[in-house]
């Protein structure tokens, strides 16, 4: 089973919509229904716009609106990334049956190419970077959740209780998960907490020549040390676009470029083993919730 496109409109309604609330005159709209939402691209004869509509939950879109402060911030900065379009109404996030709609920019730029170091460093600088921007960053306020070691270890133990109840195969991977949370020593957490992308993979970015030329979704952002994006990068950076992981050696390239950036102190990456430990349990929980608890995007 595939994923459920979440628009609340028809296409001939959504062009009207977007017409109207936007003043953007559609050439073609092109839908890609995915985990966490519905994406439309959206042509005119001069622009593409990225429109994205998600199931709404409480305290979403005032993370939303954080969220485009954040990016807008990011940008004047120097990290590539869309920013938000603003509506006829000056409205930013539009709330739509049960959902929320919003509208950005679109990042233009080719797709990671698997093995070619120079992407691979991009990558890391990329990351370090962002990181040295959002060091200081502290108008998201309480809108986004804070997670140390403790925090992931609670959230995974959450999601854990969904999985195992929802079949015999859920029961048996989290029966190994929590087998491996148990080797690991808990880290000391000598950074203190800044604002992380937490999936900063090779499908959330496009490169220009050498040179990452932008960097999306950001809808998973929150509070935690810098070690752990870094280490779920590490892990899960060629995930959905190729079929293996980094190897040893490109793991080495996208780290180096990461610390020529924006260094980590000795005392955190002594810990870096445990974090990325957490940060592999992390991904095959998700992955365990996709395949056990929603049954979608399932390959035979």
């Amino acid at each position: 089973m595939g994923y459920r496109n979440a628009l609340p409109f028809e296409e001939a309604e959504l062009r009207v919509w977007l017409e109207s609330e936007y003043n953007v005159v559609v050439e073609q709209l092109t839908v890609q229904s995915g985990y966490m939402g519905t994406v439309v691209f959206v042509d005119t004869s001069t622009e593409r716009y990225v429109l994205k509509c998600v199931p709404n939950a409480e305290g979403l879109r005032e993370r939303l609106l954080a969220q485009t402060v954040l990016l807008d911030h990011l940008k004047v900065e120097g990290v590539p990334v869309a920013t938000c379009v603003i509506a006829r109404n000056q409205n930013l996030i539009f709330v739509v049956d049960d959902n929320l709609l919003f509208m950005s920019t679109f990042l233009v730029g080719d797709g990671f190419v698997p093995q070619f170091r120079p992407q691979i460093t991009a990558a890391g600088r990329t990351l370090g970077r962002l990181h040295r921007v959002a060091l200081n960053w502290q108008n998201m306020g309480d809108t986004i959740p804070s997670l140390g070691w403790s925090g992931w270890v609670s959230q995974l133990k959450f999601e854990w209780g969904i999985l195992a109840s929802s079949c015999v195969e859920g029961r048996a991977l989290v029966n190994c998960l929590e087998g491996a949370l148990e080797q690991w020593v808990v880290p000391r957490e000598t950074e203190r907490s800044i604002v992380i992308h937490n999936d900063f993979r090779a499908q959330n970015l496009v490169f220009k020549d050498h040179v990452v030329s932008g960097v999306f979704d950001f809808d998973a952002v929150c509070l935690a040390p810098r070690i752990f994006d870094v280490a779920y990068s590490l892990i899960f950076f060629q995930a959905v676009v190729a079929d293996h992981p980094f190897d040893e050696s490109e793991m080495c390239d996208f780290y180096r470029a990461y610390q020529q950036e924006f260094p980590i102190e000795l005392d955190a990456q002594s810990d870096l083993s445990a974090w990325l430990g957490l940060a592999l349990l992390r991904g095959l929980t998700l992955w365990g919730r996709i395949a056990y608890v929603d049954c979608v995007n399932l390959k035979p």
